[in-house]
């Protein structure tokens, strides 16, 4: 394991609870919201070229606060985003969001446009610090922190990306 060290200007500050992703038919690597000691939390999007090794700032539209949310990059390229926030102080409590939301290119510039992905079905309690992966039009997200009860859950739950659906499945047991 090798560290990679830039002196570009805009290499993200040190940060926990955020999210990545690459996109390999352009080469880059993309690092999502996060909380840092000197920002608020997170809602930028960073952008890494592998090529040049230098990072950049990505435009985004409308970005929730980002921390201990997942993300996924859909094969049509957009971005989809799961538990982000509704408070974007760092001094305030962070409060979970329920929702879903859709990250695109726009069509008339090059900003990134985020937008609320409106389900259907049982939807997941809001929630932090969970994981996510992709199957074929499926997200499945599971466990995770609840705020509103204070512990961890064990629930999984799955979006078909096809319907904008919402269900939930078995739970596993105790360890």
């Amino acid at each position: 394991l090798k560290r990679k060290c830039s002196t570009d200007a805009r290499v993200p500050s040190p940060r926990c609870f955020h999210s990545a992703f690459t996109d390999k038919s352009q080469n880059h690597l993309f690092v999502l919201g996060g909380s840092t000691s000197e920002e608020k939390h997170g809602s930028v999007i960073h952008r890494y070229d592998l090529r040049s090794n230098k990072w950049d700032i990505v435009t985004c539209l409308d970005m929730p606060p980002c921390i201990g949310h997942s993300s996924l990059l859909l094969p049509n390229q957009d971005l989809l985003l799961y538990g982000t926030h509704l408070s974007s102080d760092r001094h305030e409590t962070a409060i979970p969001s329920d929702r879903c939301h859709v990250l695109g290119r726009t069509s008339k510039t090059s900003a990134i446009e985020c937008k609320v992905l409106h389900t259907i079905g049982e939807t997941p309690h809001a929630r932090q610090h969970h994981g996510s992966v992709l199957v074929k039009n499926r997200m499945y997200i599971f466990g995770g922190w609840k705020p509103s009860s204070a512990q961890a859950s064990n629930a999984l739950y799955t979006l078909d990306l096809q319907k904008s659906e919402d269900s939930s499945g078995s739970r596993p047991g105790s360890r």
